[in-house]
């Protein structure tokens, strides 16, 4: 868990990256409006297999994020950067199907119907 976290944050760092260069504001915070959603899911996880069910959808949505990122930015530097986080954030739901007793890679291909909606962005 302390690899991924640490994970999250050097991505976190390499997008705000790309978005400073592209003259965006970097992002300090989670951007997402489905947020309190997923803090009220924590909240009532009573188990092990709840927390993990939870993160396996987040990294799910991280990991079809950056795939969809990779076909809507214009950047060369962007796209490099998506196409190397999404599959770090798959692995790590490779890693949450095991834990919960799935086949860890359930997909032929990475789908992106997963992905963040530009309409959950809050900035």
């Amino acid at each position: 868990m302390t690899t991924a976290m640490a994970q999250h944050t050097d991505h976190a760092k390499a997008w705000n990256a790309v978005l400073t260069a592209a003259g965006k504001p970097a992002i300090t915070n989670v951007p997402l409006s489905s947020q309190p959603q997923v803090t009220a899911a924590v909240k009532k996880a009573t188990n092990v297999g709840d927390v993990a069910k939870l993160a396996l959808q987040l990294e799910d949505q991280a990991a079809q994020t950056y795939l969809f990122a990779t076909s809507t930015i214009k950047s060369p530097t962007g796209i490099e950067t998506a196409a190397t986080i999404a599959p770090v954030e798959a692995m790590h739901a490779s890693i949450l199907h095991f834990v919960l007793g799935q086949y860890p890679v359930p997909d032929t291909f990475l789908p992106t119907n997963k992905a963040a909606s530009p309409t959950l962005l809050t900035v």
